[in-house]
């Protein structure tokens, strides 16, 4: 009776030993290399293969060239670049000026994309930034930009977290003062806050800077310009000033960089076309 419980379990034993010789032998050959790379990409994120369109644009709440209020244009022109990511500034929420309309929701629905909108006056009656994107956002704020005193215009700072196939990217979005002496504290705010982000970022908006000026050097210092020729953005029916930008990390490689012409609003809109790597 022993001898066979003994034989039993040997024969066990051996089954055992023999499955694990021929998973060795499987993971050795190209289907268990392929299922290794399957089980690494599930746990590692891996470089996005498809360039990433984003966009910067000024609004200016829908009112184009010619002094018309008209926000299906600004959906026009956004829609006819098919941005993955797009930066808004100027956009109303129950502004009188824009007819009371809710600006916000109006963007948001005609993309059916993820939005945060961050108004940084908000009186009932809102104005402030938006970004929208085809990727999940994961979580963002607004930072309050330091200004002059309470009666200087509010700005803010979008921090958006967006998950493009397994990255985080972060995204900044962004609205500078026409004062000089604040625009040039808003510009530290973001530098210094900015260094402290290690993974890659993109920093996009209307500067209210040109690109050659000692101001935006405090940016150009940490992230690279994705423009590769000289253009201007403003005011969009004679271009002669460039302040409209979008700006990447060093881990970011950038594909393309134009500027697109539109009579929708004030500003012209800037496409940057990047890779993560």
């Amino acid at each position: 009776m022993r001898k066979k419980k003994f034989i039993i379990v040997l024969v066990i034993v051996l089954s055992f030993v023999s499955a694990l010789a021929y998973l060795y032998s499987y993971v050795q050959d190209n289907t268990g290399t392929r299922l290794i790379q399957e089980v690494r990409s599930a746990t590692y994120p891996q470089p996005h293969p498809e360039p990433i369109k984003l966009m910067t644009y000024n609004i200016h709440y829908g009112v184009g060239t010619d002094d018309i209020y008209n926000l299906q244009t600004v959906i026009d022109t956004i829609k006819a670049q098919e941005a993955d990511i797009i930066a808004l500034n100027e956009v109303d929420h129950m502004m009188p000026r824009t007819a009371f309309q809710k600006q916000d929701e109006i963007l948001k629905n005609a993309f059916g994309y993820e939005a945060v909108y961050a108004p940084n006056i908000n009186l009932g009656a809102k104005y402030g930034n938006m970004l929208i994107s085809k990727y999940p956002i994961l979580s963002w704020t607004n930072h309050r930009l330091p200004r002059k005193g309470r009666f200087s215009e509010p700005r803010g700072l979008i921090e958006a977290q967006i998950d493009i196939d397994g990255q985080t990217l972060n995204v900044f979005v962004t609205h500078l003062s026409t004062n000089r002496q604040e625009r040039k504290k808003q510009m530290d705010f973001i530098r210094s806050y900015i260094k402290t982000i290690k993974a890659p970022t993109v920093l996009m908006g209307d500067f209210n800077e040109l690109p050659d000026s000692s101001k935006m050097e405090k940016i150009t210092d940490i992230l690279k310009d994705t423009a590769t020729e000289a253009y201007a953005t403003f005011p969009a029916d004679v271009p002669n000033a460039r302040i409209d930008y979008v700006f990447v990390s060093s881990e970011i490689t950038i594909k393309d960089n134009q500027v697109i012409e539109s009579q929708a609003s004030d500003h012209l809109p800037v496409i940057a076309k990047i890779y993560l790597e």
